[in-house]
């Protein structure tokens, strides 16, 4: 139905808090089934995740810690995505969305430990799209390669 449609794939909103994963599932799902024929890649949706459905924005019920180490093991957990051949790439590097780059204490940090564990691994270093939201309005100030525009549609 994408193809027919003309969508060439899926951007899956991606959630991690430090190692804890939420409505990851679908994601797993498909790449343990190699026969969904389905382009994909992530937006790290980098943001607290709080009650602000109820109007309680300032209760966090998962925040985000930013270390080295959680670059690293973020990553490492990406890279068998990125290792899958539907995984959607520019110049051969798996495209990774940020979806709050400005909330990232040291960007830098965060894109060199990529780089050197995805080539250790293997894979070319991630193609980095800063959202422009926010207060984001050039990837650049944060050592990524794109930016793009969120959209509800």
């Amino acid at each position: 139905m994408m193809r027919k449609s003309g969508v060439h794939g899926q951007v899956f909103y991606h959630y991690w808090f430090s190692g804890k994963l939420i409505l990851e599932e679908p994601a797993q799902l498909l790449l343990n089934t190699s026969d969904i024929q389905m382009p994909f890649c992530f937006c790290w949706a980098n943001e607290n995740w709080t009650r602000r459905w109820d109007g309680n924005e300032n209760e966090i019920l998962l925040g985000q810690d930013y270390s080295a180490q959680d670059a690293q093991d973020f990553i490492h957990y990406l890279i068998p995505f990125f290792k899958d051949p539907r995984y959607i790439k520019v110049e051969n590097r798996p495209v990774l969305f940020v979806y709050r780059p400005s909330s990232i204490p040291n960007s830098q940090e965060y894109l060199d430990i990529w780089e050197k564990e995805c080539v250790e691994a293997g894979v070319k270093t991630p193609y980095v799209v800063a959202v422009l939201t926010r207060g984001a309005t050039n990837p650049k100030d944060f050592g990524m390669d794109a930016g793009g525009r969120a959209s509800a549609s």
